[in-house]
């Protein structure tokens, strides 16, 4: 009993305590979401995502002539019919205009938002789940004391973070290696989902359906899951997709009967 009473604590190895980097994400995920669990981190790879959404949108509009674009889906539409010329020339001018001004600039609304109203839900199913992201003992050695939301935010933004890079670098990709980049469907310009296999025009409910059935989306609803087990008690990977993934269905149906609808 001295020998133990005379121990010296252990020491916690300082390189596990600075495991996981944003980059972790990539190749070692749980090594991430680890790191972050004892230092939460969200700022940095929310900046980077609305740097590379950005980039991603001046790529497509230095290449894609939108005003084309948008003439090609406005004549596919059989209400388009009913418009006269000018009718159509002023349609096709606003689209244009809103539709540059909304890629430039909504990255610096639309993710940050994105990434808070997507850890407020987790936060939301965690307590209709009976977990609470603030049962661990967050003052074991090297763990900074931070709020629960802020470690959800952490493994929301840091998901996000390889869903922004992984799609941003393919969509930028296709653009740039397209010998006909107004040709492009600029819905589904990265085809990791069936939606490509329906026609837009003539099925907009099932198209809108499997574009949801992306390997890219739910893969990113694996690492949420995955950090979700990493920082809450009684909480499994399993559980975590869960949480995130039925408010992912329940968007995909909204987003298929409005589809249906109009």
């Amino acid at each position: 009993m001295e020998e133990h009473a005379n121990q010296a604590p252990v020491q916690p190895d300082n390189a596990k305590q600075e495991i996981g980097t944003y980059w972790d994400v990539f190749l070692e995920p749980s090594k991430c979401f680890e790191g972050l669990n004892l230092r939460p981190r969200w700022l940095v790879p929310m900046v980077l995502c609305v740097v590379i959404a950005f980039v991603t949108s001046l790529v497509i509009y230095s290449r894609v002539d939108m005003e084309h674009v948008i003439r090609e889906q406005i004549t596919s539409n059989p209400r388009a019919a009913q418009l006269t010329g000018e009718q159509l020339e002023q349609q096709v001018e606003m689209g244009a205009k809103f539709g540059k001004i909304s890629a430039l600039a909504g990255p610096v609304i639309v993710v940050p938002l994105f990434m808070f109203l997507t850890a407020g839900l987790i936060m939301l199913g965690e307590f209709i789940l009976g977990s609470e992201v603030n049962s661990r003992d967050y003052q074991a050695d090297g763990a900074e004391n931070k709020p629960g939301f802020v470690r959800v935010l952490s493994i929301s933004a840091s998901s996000l973070f390889f869903y922004n890079v992984v799609a941003g670098i393919l969509a930028i990709t296709v653009v740039l290696i397209s010998s006909e980049p107004n040709s492009l469907n600029l819905r589904n310009l990265v085809s990791t989902n069936p939606a490509f296999l329906v026609d837009a025009n003539e099925s907009k409910a099932l198209y809108a359906f499997l574009s949801h059935l992306d390997i890219l989306a739910w893969y990113t609803i694996y690492l949420i899951g995955l950090g979700i087990s990493k920082i809450t008690a009684k909480c499994s990977v399993v559980k975590g997709m869960v949480i995130i993934g039925f408010w992912y269905v329940l968007y995909a149906l909204a987003h298929t009967g409005i589809s249906a609808l109009f």
